[in-house]
């Protein structure tokens, strides 16, 4: 992330594949368990599990 770039526009993509989580169903945003800034999660990344990465701190979740 550049510091030009704002955590309400990153956190609208998901962290896992890069979509745009505005039209996909059961999409979340929600706060990095290790540093608290924003992680967007898709609700297709959701169901198949996929691994997310925080794009500040690394902190990997399921």
């Amino acid at each position: 992330m550049t510091e030009t770039e704002s955590t309400e526009t990153v956190g609208n993509f998901c962290n896992s594949c890069g979509r745009n989580i505005v039209a996909v169903e059961n999409s979340v945003t929600f706060k990095c368990p290790n540093c608290s800034s924003q992680i967007a999660r898709c609700g297709k990344c959701r169901s198949r599990g996929v691994q997310y990465a925080c794009r500040v701190c690394g902190f990997l979740g399921p």
